[in-house]
């Protein structure tokens, strides 16, 4: 009888590094920089925020006043 014994983070890891260089010619990473632009009209460009963190980039966009809902009030006559 044998016994075999299966280590597989060795067969993961082999499996990866084939992976890796079956897709090398594929996907490079670009090293340039990226832009992207857009136009939103009702936001105010002065109080835009961006941040950058832990590889997650988060853009706050406020809205200018005159776009933002408005409530109106309506009064409702009792029939008597």
């Amino acid at each position: 009888m044998t016994i075999v014994r299966w280590d597989s983070s060795r067969d993961v890891a082999a499996l990866q590094e084939r992976m890796s260089r079956m897709l090398e010619g594929f996907y490079v990473r670009p090293q340039e920089d990226v832009t992207r632009g857009a136009w939103v009209p009702a936001v105010d460009p002065g109080k835009v925020n961006a941040e950058y963190k832990a590889g997650l980039l988060t853009v706050r966009l406020p809205l200018r006043e005159e776009a933002k809902p408005k409530q109106i009030k309506v009064a409702v006559a009792v029939a008597a």
